[in-house]
């Protein structure tokens, strides 16, 4: 006869068949959001409980930058990033990109909804200069968080696509990138260094 405690819960802790509760991490959820964005339905809830790289049955792009060590991964704030060599054939890597801040302070024209004039705390809340519009902070604060942030966020409105292609290579829109402001210092700060790696 099988001894089993009768305690309740304890059978379960131990089955591997029974159901497990998912705990994952703000990036995780942000960064499931992110590839299932698109998704319809049935297909969203199928596409979450598969790994990356059993989602590519057909021809797919995915965004790819480079890490301290220099292997090639998935373009993502995530220190968890998925290295590029296990996609697949059907998957074709691009290589994430941005456009420069001096791009952006010297262009004669924005994208859609951008505005030079804009003030930086209205786009990002509690900046450290607050008044400073997009075009001052890129002109004469240029070294700062906050000329990252509106450099990659002219970049999510004009390079972003959910479905990346080799002329849509940012990997956020300006949405997200206003959403890793708002996150804790150190997604922040991964953000930050990501941005800045991708559009020099």
């Amino acid at each position: 006869m099988n001894d089993q405690s009768s305690t309740p819960g304890a059978s379960s802790t131990n089955d591997p068949l029974s159901p497990q509760k998912p705990s994952l991490s703000a990036d995780a959820l942000m960064r499931r959001r992110l590839m299932l964005r698109g998704a319809s339905g049935g297909a969203a809830a199928l596409a979450a409980l598969q790994p990356i790289g059993a989602l590519a049955t057909g021809q797919s792009t995915v965004l790819i930058c480079t890490a301290g060590d220099l292997k090639q991964r998935q373009c993502s704030v995530s220190g968890v990033q998925s290295a590029a060599h296990s996609f697949g054939p059907n998957v074709d890597k691009v290589w994430a990109k941005g456009k420069t801040k001096t791009y952006w302070k010297d262009a004669s024209s924005w994208p859609n909804g951008c505005s030079k004039n804009t003030k930086v705390g209205d786009v990002f809340k509690g900046a450290s200069n607050p008044d400073k519009t997009f075009l001052q902070i890129l002109s004469s604060h240029a070294g700062t968080i906050e000329a990252d942030f509106v450099t990659a966020y002219l970049n999510g409105a004009f390079l972003y696509s959910s479905t990346p292609s080799v002329s849509k290579t940012f990997p956020y829109s300006k949405e997200d990138v206003v959403m890793l402001w708002g996150k804790d210092g150190d997604t922040r700060a991964r953000a930050r260094q990501l941005f800045v790696g991708i559009s020099s």
